[in-house]
């Protein structure tokens, strides 16, 4: 699809249509994480569920778990609470406001990703991970 000449001079600019990558970040500090992660609060509440379920399942105590349960309760009960109360922000600033947000998602999906590796037997834990989010 994208060896396509019409691509090709829109990336290098030589087209009448052009790509700019300059508002990425700030697209997806400003639009693509909300729709991600915080407008799919069911998915964050049952995967959180699931992901503790594993993690006392799996019976360690160690630094590692109890961050990863704080971490799944703690978006878990935010994404919650910003789907019934939306108006609330961290900050003012909205740039601010969607940093933390962004952040916070960013978190999350790291975490689900470590808990995906510390669950799982060793000879499956790449092919568990690039397929939880593909």
């Amino acid at each position: 699809m994208f060896s396509n000449g019409g691509y090709t001079k829109a990336a290098t600019g030589t087209g009448y249509k052009k790509i700019s990558f300059n508002g990425m970040p700030e697209q997806f500090i400003s639009k693509i994480w909300y729709h991600l992660l915080i407008n799919n609060w069911v998915l964050n509440v049952i995967l959180a569920g699931i992901l503790l379920f594993l993690i006392i399942k799996r019976g360690k105590k160690n630094f590692l778990t109890a961050e990863m349960s704080v971490v799944f309760c703690g978006f878990s009960v935010y994404s919650v609470f910003h789907k019934v109360y939306p108006q609330w922000v961290f900050d003012s600033n909205e740039m601010l406001n969607n940093g933390i947000n962004t952040i916070l998602a960013i978190l999350f999906f790291v975490n689900v990703l470590l808990c995906i590796w510390n669950v799982v037997d060793k000879n499956e834990r790449i092919s568990m991970c690039i397929s939880c989010y593909i």
